[in-house]
C-alpha cells in the first residue's frame, strides 16, 4: 500500500516521462524544420541540441521528484520490516 503522495506521483509520471520525450522529439523536428526552410538544408546538429536539452531539463525534474520519494518509501519499507531510522544521516 502507498502513501497518497507516491499514488499522486506515480499518476504524473506516467503522463511525464511519455510528455519530456516528445517534447525533445517536437523540438529536433522543429528545429530541423526551421533550418531547412529557411538554409535549404536541415541543420542535425541543432535539432539534437534542442532535443538534448529538453531532455536534460526534463528529466532532472523527473529526477529530483523520484530521487527524494524514493528516500521517503524506503524508510517506509524499513520501518515495515522493523528497521527504525532515527535521523536522516542514516540515509
Amino acid at each position: 500500500m502507498k502513501p497518497d503522495i507516491l499514488q499522486l506521483v506515480d499518476a504524473v509520471l506516467v503522463y511525464y516521462a511519455p510528455a519530456a520525450l516528445g517534447l525533445a522529439l517536437l523540438g529536433f523536428v522543429l528545429w530541423s524544420a526551421d533550418a531547412w526552410a529557411v538554409a535549404g538544408q536541415p541543420d542535425l546538429a541543432r535539432g539534437v541540441y534542442a532535443a538534448l536539452g529538453a531532455l536534460v531539463l526534463g528529466y532532472l525534474c523527473a529526477l529530483g521528484m523520484t530521487t527524494t520519494l524514493a528516500t521517503i518509501r524506503d524508510g517506509g519499507m524499513a520501518a515495515d520490516n522493523g528497521i527504525l531510522i532515527r535521523a536522516g544521516e542514516a540515509f
